[in-house]
């Protein structure tokens, strides 16, 4: 798939980055599919719409190529269900990496750049995004993606949240349990849970969503 999807993408004279902003995914999103590291992505439809192939070529492939599954029409614009259009990219990506550590550090006054605000957060002023460090919650968030924060909607058991802690330190999380005293948190990759005492964390912050694939 990743040499079919190079093809179409140098075919239509895109790059990866165009390809993800088409279809509301991260760049490495794309990349993970260029490169053979993602086998069933879940936005393969989209992904081919904008590109003006066949999803069935895109997938299997077969011995006609591209050129004859073309549509000989351009494709329609590309449809981003839940994004605002790109002129009210007003979302603030926040947070930078922590060395070589999977936490993120937090700091209102350093923002990275802005990205389109989703239908879901619309109003919610206090909303921003952050980039998922490290691999330890894959499959369900990976490196690099862009992840959607809603602080004000309080987080429940089972939610994935941005720990922030008393240190400024911010972990990727699953809540798995609020107690009176501790707050346990898992994680995907390893699958292990770290229980924490209530007075170390400052904020929970609930995962909206993600830019993702």
């Amino acid at each position: 798939m990743g040499k079919r999807l190079s093809k179409a993408l140098k075919d239509a004279g895109m790059s990866q980055a165009e390809l993800a902003r088409a279809v509301g995914a991260s760049q490495q999103a794309i990349n993970f599919i260029a490169t053979d590291k993602t086998a069933n992505p879940r936005n393969i439809e989209k992904i081919a719409r904008a590109l003006g192939v066949e999803e069935a070529w895109l997938r299997f492939g077969n011995q006609n190529g591209p050129e004859l599954q073309r549509s000989p029409t351009p494709p329609p614009a590309p449809i981003v269900s839940n994004f605002a259009p790109d002129l009210a990219k007003d979302l603030p990506i926040r947070g930078t990496s922590n060395g070589i550590s999977e936490s993120i550090k937090l700091s209102a006054n350093d923002v990275q750049g802005y990205t389109s605000r989703p239908a879901f957060l619309v109003g919610n002023m206090r909303a921003f995004a952050v980039y998922m460090n490290g691999p330890i919650m894959e499959p369900r968030y990976f490196a690099g993606e862009l992840l959607l924060i809603d602080p004000v909607r309080p987080s429940q058991q089972g939610d994935f949240v941005l720990a922030e802690l008393q240190s400024g330190e911010c972990l990727v999380r699953q809540l798995t349990k609020i107690g009176s005293e501790s707050i346990t948190l898992g994680s995907l990759n390893p699958e292990e849970e770290t229980q924490l005492p209530r007075d170390d964390v400052r904020h929970l912050h609930r995962i909206a969503g993600s830019w993702d694939i």
